[in-house]
């Protein structure tokens, strides 16, 4: 993780990015599909859940060579995203 970016900032860039649906700025395809995020989860396609992953990481250039995980422990749109070992739950959907 970047030293000059606080860990707070990183989980901040994420919950945005979660609540934006993918192509939801015009000219960029920034954002995540909800639906093939929360499929992902629900079957536990862990290379369905790393693409998204580098999805995440190519819209957030701060996550570039960051170790994140994703896991849902059955809490339904309650995720937890660990980057570099700092974990915090987020919610999976686009209005909070």
């Amino acid at each position: 993780m970047n030293d000059n970016i606080m860990t707070t900032d990183i989980h901040e860039m994420i919950s945005h990015w979660l609540k934006t649906p993918k192509n939801g700025y015009l000219g960029s395809d920034y954002g995540n599909d909800l639906a093939i995020f929360k499929q992902a989860l629900t079957s536990n396609d862990k290379n369905a859940i790393q693409e998204i992953i580098s999805n995440m990481q190519t819209d957030i250039q701060s996550l570039q060579g960051c170790e994140i995980s994703i896991k849902n422990p059955g809490l339904g749109d309650s995720i937890t995203i660990c980057v570099d070992g700092n974990c915090r739950q987020h919610t999976l959907n686009y209005m909070d």
